[in-house]
């Protein structure tokens, strides 16, 4: 989602992965009097922070931080958004677009598994030879004979800014 080519839509109750138990499953009788006829029915649980009452559980609060975290990054980062994309690497296990505007470029990276992994990618492939800056962590990422090595944790994403 951060690194999404154009606008994208958030729906309530998703910054917190909210979801609404049995939402599409269909209710053939008396949908009205059980409230779930699917044209009337919400997809989400009405929690929302501040606003219902509701405290979200830790998980949710880590996820809404999350999600603004990444908000926040699109908005500092505009090639995110607008950016021209170039696929890097796309296997089952890995996924990598180079995005790329006049002021900056940006490699978005994904772990697709359930396994920690390092992914290397080669300076050709990125046309580059300076270090990567995670813009989350600010670690760096350095070529070494050629390769940039990548760590990735089960199912993590890096967002690493080509810096000269």
């Amino acid at each position: 989602m951060g690194a999404y080519t154009g606008p994208i839509t958030l729906y309530y109750g998703e910054e917190i992965g909210d979801e609404l138990e049995g939402f599409a499953d269909q209710v053939t009788n008396d949908c009205a009097i059980a409230g779930k006829c699917d044209d009337h029915v919400a997809r989400m649980s009405g929690k929302i922070e501040g606003v219902t009452g509701v405290t979200l559980t830790t998980e949710q609060a880590d996820l809404k931080n999350y999600v603004k975290e990444l908000m926040t990054l699109r908005a500092h980062h505009p090639s995110l958004a607008q950016g021209t994309r170039n696929n890097v690497v796309a296997t089952t296990s890995a996924y990598a677009d180079l995005k790329a505007s006049s002021d900056e470029s940006i490699l978005y990276i994904v772990n697709t598994t359930a396994s920690h992994q390092t992914i290397a990618i080669s300076q050709d492939k990125l046309s580059f030879s300076g270090s990567l800056n995670d813009l989350q962590t600010n670690d760096n990422v350095t070529l070494a004979s050629g390769f940039y090595n990548i760590d990735l944790a089960p199912f993590q994403a890096r967002f690493l800014l080509l810096e000269q």
